[in-house]
């Protein structure tokens, strides 16, 4: 049922179907590390920078909650100031009449190299400067075990020079995925493999057997 709902949207929407084979195909691929990190993640970036791209008010209602937030603009993330360690993606967005920068940061798996709230600092940091405009950032988690320590904020708590920046986690795996399903939130559609899987399948079918959610979740988990 799972499948056979996801897809008639992909069917309604074909444009977006090459990316959401390549989506899911190099997450998948990355939560079993049959690819090197830095690949699956070059990879990933892309695919996933593609579909926000193409459908940044959905992300952008999704990610504030707010769903009158309007979309000014996708920015470009390439310039020196942000070059080195690059955001995903940076929206200028206009929120309860105001223009903000929303930031989203995808994040596959927890970042051991340098701790997220260290990254989201900088990330938050570099817009700030780039833009000169308030900033709300995220970190969007994909596998499920991902970004369960993840405070949410990074802080230095020095005497006269102390900094607290904090910043929303979402982990996709938290959340129900059939209410973009139905929604027709299409630029959600794409992840919603990612997320937890429909109370449906806690049930039995007409021959007495429990429903079992798609392979995908097996691999997942």
């Amino acid at each position: 049922m799972y499948g056979k709902l996801q897809q008639r949207h992909i069917n309604e929407n074909g444009e977006n179907s090459t990316d959401l084979a390549s989506a899911i195909s190099v997450s998948d691929m990355a939560r079993k590390q049959e690819l090197p990190a830095s690949n699956a993640r070059g990879q990933y970036d892309t695919a996933s920078k593609a579909l926000i791209h193409q459908n940044p008010e959905d992300w952008l209602r999704f990610s504030l909650g707010i769903p009158e937030a309007e979309v000014i603009e996708v920015l470009e993330t390439e310039q020196p100031t942000v070059k080195s360690n690059r955001a995903d993606s940076f929206i200028r967005a206009n929120v309860h009449g105001k223009e903000v920068i929303v930031h989203l940061e995808m994040q596959t798996h927890d970042s051991r190299e340098v701790p997220m709230p260290y990254r989201m600092a900088g990330y938050a940091g570099r817009g700030i400067e780039s833009f000169q405009l308030p900033i709300y950032s995220h970190v969007i988690y994909l596998h499920p075990r991902a970004g369960r320590t993840d405070p949410g904020e990074y802080i230095q708590e020095m005497q006269d020079y102390e900094i607290r920046i904090k910043y929303k986690v979402i982990r996709l795996y938290d959340l129900e995925g059939s209410p973009f399903l139905e929604g027709g939130m299409k630029g959600l559609i794409p992840f919603t493999p990612l997320m937890k899987p429909l109370k449906i399948w806690n049930l039995k079918n007409g021959s007495g057997n429990a429903l079992k959610p798609p392979t995908l979740y097996h691999k997942m988990i």
